[in-house]
C-alpha cells in the first residue's frame, strides 16, 4: 500500500508536533510504533521519500534478499517486526549476524547512495509484521541528493557492523544461556506495545544461535526454572525483564549504548513491560 505524504508524516510524528523545527523527530517515549530511523529523517528528505515508500506486511520466514544479489528494496520494520541477516553455510545451516527492528533498515548497503552493492547475507523475517519499503535505486537517488540522509544511513550501516562484530565476540566468548537471554532481550526491545510474548520457536532460536535445538532447549528450561521466561508452543513469554538482563551477557547493554551514540532518537527503544497483554497467539506450555 503506497504511503501518501500526509499519512507518512503523521506516522513518523506520532500525531504530535515535532520538538525541532524542520525535523520529523520522535518525541522520546511517546514515539509511535513505526520505524524510528525513518522518523529521524529531516522533513525535507521525508518529502523526497514519501511518494516512493509503501507499507507492506512481512510474513515469518519470508526471504527479503539473498547473498550475491542486489536487494530490490530496503525495508524499514515497524515495532514488532524483526529481520535477521543470516549467513548461509555450505553444509545447509545458517548463522545469524545482525537483527534489524524498528530502529533500522534491512537491505541497506555501506553506502546508501550506491544501488549496485550485492547483499552478503540473507534477509530473513523472524518476527512478522508491518514495514515500510522503498526500491533500492530510489533510496540511492535520495541519498545522493542529500548529504544529511546519506550520513544518517551511513550511521545505520555502522551500527549494523557494530552488531555483527559484537555477535562474533559473543559467540566465541559466551555460553549459550547468557547468549539466549541477550537474544530474547533484543527481540523484546522490538516488541509492539510492551508485548511479552515473542513468536519464536526453539528450532528457530537454535538456528539463529548456531547450536543444536536440544542445547537451546536446555538453556531455555534453565531460564524458565529461574522464572524469567515461560516456554509455550510457538513462542517465548518474558516474565522478568530485569532478571533476564542480569542473566544476559554484556553484549546487549554494549550494543544499546553503541546504537544510542550512533543513531540517538532512532535507537532509543522502550523497555518492554512484561505485564503487557500478549498480542501473539501462543500454544500450550511446553514441558
Amino acid at each position: 500500500m503506497r504511503l501518501d505524504k500526509e499519512r507518512l508524516e503523521s506516522a513518523v510524528r506520532g500525531d504530535a508536533q515535532s520538538p525541532n523545527e524542520g525535523q520529523a523527530k520522535l518525541p522520546g517515549a511517546a514515539a509511535p510504533d513505526g520505524n524510528r530511523l525513518l522518523a529521524s529523517v529531516s522533513r525535507h528528505d521525508l518529502d523526497r521519500l514519501a511518494p516512493d515508500l509503501e507499507e507492506v506486511t512481512l510474513l515469518r520466514g519470508q526471504v527479503l534478499f539473498e547473498p550475491g544479489r542486489i536487494p530490490s528494496h530496503v525495508h524499514f520494520p515497524h515495532a514488532g517486526t524483526m529481520v535477521s541477516l543470516v549467513m548461509p553455510l555450505l553444509e545447509g545451516g545458517a548463522a545469524e549476524t545482525v537483527t534489524v527492528g524498528l530502529e533500522g533498515a534491512a537491505g541497506l548497503g555501506v553506502d546508501a547512495a550506491d544501488p549496485t552493492v550485492e547483499a552478503f547475507t540473507r534477509g530473513l523475517v523472524q518476527m512478522p509484521g508491518k514495514a515500510d519499503r522503498v526500491l533500492t535505486p530510489l533510496l540511492a537517488k535520495a541519498a545522493s541528493a542529500s548529504p544529511a540522509l546519506r550520513r544518517l544511513l551511513a550511521r545505520q550501516a555502522e551500527a549494523a557492523m557494530s552488531m555483527a562484530l559484537q555477535s562474533v565476540a559473543c559467540r566465541a566468548a559466551h555460553q549459550v544461556r547468557p547468549r539466549l537471554a541477550r537474544w530474547l532481550l533484543t527481540a523484546l526491545d522490538r516488541a509492539p506495545g510492551g508485548d511479552p510474548a515473542l513468536p519464536l520457536t526453539q528450532e528457530f532460536l537454535a538456528e539463529m544461535l548456531g547450536v543444536r535445538r536440544a542445547t537451546v532447549g536446555e538453556a531455555a528450561l534453565a531460564l524458565q526454572a529461574g522464572s524469567l521466561i515461560r516456554i509455550r508452543r510457538g513462542c517465548v513469554v518474558v516474565l522478568d525483564r530485569a532478571g533476564l538482563e542480569r542473566a544476559a551477557c554484556e553484549c546487549h547493554a554494549a550494543l544499546r549504548r553503541r546504537f544510542e551514540r550512533l543513531l540517538q532518537d532512532a535507537a532509543v527503544v522502550r523497555p518492554a513491560d512484561p505485564s503487557g497483554v500478549a498480542q501473539w497467539a501462543c500454544g500450550a506450555e511446553e514441558r
